[in-house]
């Protein structure tokens, strides 16, 4: 078929006779963003999309390719695009890294790794995107000075940052059951909202009461925010297995609802149970 030009030239014949195919579509914006050709990608995914709403790899794969491209307009509407795959799909891995790279680029670098450690938790030990995001990780950690980590917020500048001062302590009589190695996670989920935590945090187990402040930089995605949301509850879990999502067995404690608006005085949460999946 004259090789990938070839490809290309009889996909474009095609589109041409059957301008509905949102497979065509999409293969000729896998063919394009190979060539790092990234503006004709992203127009070769915006058709399918056009044509295949509410497909979440699709939407990634768009915003991926607007994002790279050296149009404004373009790397403007790939904030939307990957915000409408996150709605879709709130633990859409390429989606979340895309969201890292992205605060990456805009010097957001400890949330960016924020991100990418909740990832890495949950990607095959000793594989090639393990590897890949520790690498990601260690890049972001050297750009981090004071005054980078004074400005590295996610939030927009026309509302309040979030910053909830928690304390967290555990029933005595599960203090035997904390594993060597195990890991903390504290974080915040709406009420009324996405899945996805809102703002979270993973630190080694220490000696109780452990105090954490949860803040909007934490987020796993720039458009999401405590500040959004008029309710949330905190979570600290502790994890043997150093896992992002819930493992059975793992200790656990939950706030009271509360407003990130307007927090009580002092947040404690306890430790007191086991998780069990529902």
């Amino acid at each position: 078929m004259g090789g990938e030009q070839g490809v290309v030239a009889k996909l474009k014949q095609r589109l041409q006779s059957q301008p509905n195919d949102a497979k065509g579509w999409y293969y000729l914006g896998r063919i394009y963003f190979s060539q790092n050709n990234f503006s004709a990608a992203a127009s070769a995914f915006n058709r399918a999309n056009q044509l295949q709403p509410d497909d979440e790899s699709l939407l990634v794969q768009l915003a991926e390719s607007s994002y790279l491209s050296h149009d404004t307009k373009l790397q403007q509407e790939a904030k939307t695009e990957l915000q409408k795959a996150l709605k879709l799909n709130p633990q859409d891995p390429a989606a979340l890294n895309l969201s890292a790279l992205m605060l990456y680029h805009e010097n957001k670098y400890q949330a960016a790794i924020n991100i990418w450690q909740n990832l890495l938790a949950i990607a095959p030990e000793g594989s090639d995107t393990a590897n890949a995001l520790q690498a990601a990780i260690a890049q972001a950690n050297t750009k981090i000075s004071p005054t980078t980590k004074a400005t590295d917020t996610n939030t927009p500048s026309n509302s309040t940052a979030m910053n909830l001062p928690i304390g967290i302590t555990i029933k005595p009589t599960l203090l035997n059951q904390i594993k060597d190695g195990s890991v903390l996670f504290v974080y915040a989920k709406a009420v009324n909202g996405p899945p996805m935590p809102l703002a979270i945090t993973r630190l080694p187990v220490s000696t109780f009461p452990i105090k954490v402040n949860l803040s909007d930089d934490m987020t796993m995605a720039p458009t999401l925010h405590m500040h959004d949301y008029s309710s949330v509850i905190v979570t600290a879990r502790i994890s043997a297995s150093g896992q992002a999502l819930p493992q059975t067995g793992d200790l656990i404690g939950y706030s009271q609802p509360l407003s990130p608006q307007h927090p009580p005085k002092n947040i404690v949460i306890v430790i007191d149970k086991k998780f069990t999946p529902s």
